[in-house]
């Protein structure tokens, strides 16, 4: 009988304690709360396990309350050990009778034995073993049996002699099974809480390398297999002008020309067969139909069978640095012309003054006058011709200044400055000049928009060649959204070869001419300064030329508000 009541005790003990596993899950023991609650509960369990216990008459009982309070200790701590001890103390009190005092007593030696095993093993960091726990429910039943030894009227040795190896046999096994279950109930709440952290690192961590991702210009997606988007970066979702969400999943050709797609899949299908990292430049359309030069970088990503699940894109886009550096080519062949151009026409006339100069020294030695005069005459041309050149040079290297006040003017006022300065050839000449009526004005340097129409008509006047009744004619067309002005004429003309030549520095094409080769090349140069083009249509010689040129940014600076020099 006595067996039957101290393992319904105990049943009841345990299944109570399995509650404590869904507090530690809403109320973690490292919360306040928590603590608090797992004292009441262990207090409420050791209560009704003395409401229910095995009484062995005159105020002596034996209950389960030494399981409870003792694992309450160890594995909740000195606040949730205090409250339900203070329980245990309260209860005995009330239940009353010749054992009270022993009674109070077993509650503070299971809660100081259970402080103590915390203190030495502490359970937070290491579950306790199948091992420490039986062991533990020894010690502290052993401790209880101690205590029983206290009871009055020497009624101790008797009480330890009925229960004691029925609490030494069945009490630690009651401690290691309600011992197990929080341990584990512990163990697990430690791994979900791990896993929680974890999850909640992970998410993080994915998050802000998204947020990174998404605040940088570079574009970063990826591709799979079937050449569909996976996840994407906000630049790239930008530059289609749609969501990330939109791309996710969607094939490329439901965003790009097929044409565009066709050449992307020759790289990508690269990276999926040789498993290794292509750098490429490939054009895309952009929101706006813009066509955009991207310079991409593709990397694999292998999978455990070390086949290519996916690959990662990175792009840059490069159209405007790519045409800077075009640019910068050009200028750096033009600059080579430029030195070479330098060079040569510099040189001549400083070897005629050299040669001269020998001349002028033997010719002085033998006294002869004519030479003497001739000799000086050739060395004046040859400095004239430098003095020449070098102001030609001065020019070239003024065009673009900010040291010039800008204004807005007409062409028709530039066009007749300039017939005004040629007046006087062209009425030598008998040459017949047509102009159109032009309302269009311009905003920039007067004098460097007046040279265009000087020197293209100059130009003009000069290579009329054997004409009886030379024309030329001034004017402009609408072709394309653009403004093209023109000079036409009917003199020698031009060969198709020579098109684009005849505007290098000191270019000459007859070098029996009295021009000095900078006349084109300075038109040209005022012509790129305002963001214009020039060329020379002509079918060749004796068939006349018509050079024509645009000015966006003089004609766009004229009608918005007045810019500043250095926009232009």
């Amino acid at each position: 009988m006595i067996y039957l009541d101290l393992l319904i005790n105990l049943s009841l003990l345990v299944s109570l304690t399995i509650v404590s596993g869904f507090i530690n899950k809403r109320w973690p023991q490292e919360n306040k709360a928590g603590v608090f609650l797992q004292g009441l509960l262990f207090g409420t369990v050791a209560v009704v396990a003395m409401l229910r216990p095995l009484d062995l008459g005159q105020g002596v009982i034996i209950d389960g309350r030494s399981v409870v309070l003792s694992l309450c200790s160890l594995f909740f701590g000195p606040v949730a050990a205090f409250i339900s001890a203070v329980m245990g103390i309260i209860c005995r009190i009330f239940i009353g009778g010749a054992g009270t005092m022993t009674g109070i007593l077993s509650v503070l030696v299971s809660v100081a034995i259970g402080l103590a095993a915390r203190s030495f093993y502490p359970v937070s960091q290491r579950p306790p073993s199948f091992r420490f726990l039986y062991l533990f429910g020894v010690i502290v039943h052993i401790g209880i049996l101690t205590a029983l030894m206290t009871l009055p009227e020497g009624r101790g040795p008797e009480v330890v002699a009925n229960v004691g190896v029925s609490m030494l046999f069945l009490y630690p096994l009651a401690t290691l099974l309600a011992g197990k279950i929080l341990a584990d109930q512990l163990l697990t709440f430690q791994h979900v809480t791990a896993l929680q952290k974890s999850e909640q690192a992970l998410e993080q961590s994915v998050e802000s390398k998204q947020v990174l991702l998404d605040n940088i210009r570079t574009q970063v997606f990826y591709l799979t297999g079937e050449h569909r988007y996976g996840a994407v970066n906000q630049a790239h979702a930008d530059f289609f002008g749609v969501s990330k969400e939109d791309l996710h999943d969607k094939d490329m050709y439901d965003f790009m020309p097929a044409e565009v797609v066709d050449v992307c899949r020759v790289s990508n299908r690269e990276v999926f067969t040789t498993g290794r990292r292509v750098c490429s430049e490939e054009w895309a359309t952009n929101s706006s139909g813009e066509r955009r030069l991207l310079s991409l970088q593709k990397t694999p990503k292998l999978g455990p069978d070390g086949q290519v699940e996916y690959v990662v894109c990175s792009a840059e886009d490069i159209t405007e640095g790519k045409a800077a550096e075009e640019a910068l080519q050009r200028k750096n062949q033009e600059m080579e012309r430029f030195v070479y151009a330098i060079s040569h026409d510099l040189k001549s006339p400083l070897v005629t003054i050299i040669t001269f100069l020998g001349m002028l020294e033997q010719d002085i030695k033998a006294e002869n006058t004519q030479r003497v005069g001739e000799d000086i005459a050739y060395m004046h041309g040859a400095a004239n011709k430098m003095e020449q050149l070098l102001e030609a040079l001065l020019h070239l290297s003024r065009v673009g200044r900010t040291d010039t006040m800008f204004q807005t003017v007409t062409v028709a006022e530039l066009i007749a400055q300039s017939l005004v300065s040629l007046g006087g050839v062209i009425k030598q000449q008998g040459i017949e000049v047509k102009v159109e009526p032009l309302t269009l004005t311009l905003y920039g340097d007067k004098l460097r928009l007046g040279q265009i129409w000087q020197n293209l008509i100059e130009n003009a006047i000069k290579y009329r060649g054997r004409q009886s009744q030379p024309c030329i004619e001034v004017g402009s067309e609408e072709g394309q959204g653009e403004t093209v002005f023109f000079v036409r004429d009917n003199g020698k003309g031009i060969n198709p070869e020579h098109h684009e030549r005849i505007f290098d520095l000191f270019c000459r094409l007859d070098s029996q001419s009295e021009g000095s080769g900078f006349g084109l090349a300075l038109v040209k140069k005022i012509v790129d300064f305002y963001g214009g083009r020039i060329w020379v249509e002509s079918a060749g010689l004796g068939h006349g030329s018509c050079f024509k040129f645009t000015l966006p940014k003089a004609q766009r600076a004229s009608i918005e508000t007045p810019i500043k020099q250095k926009e232009i």
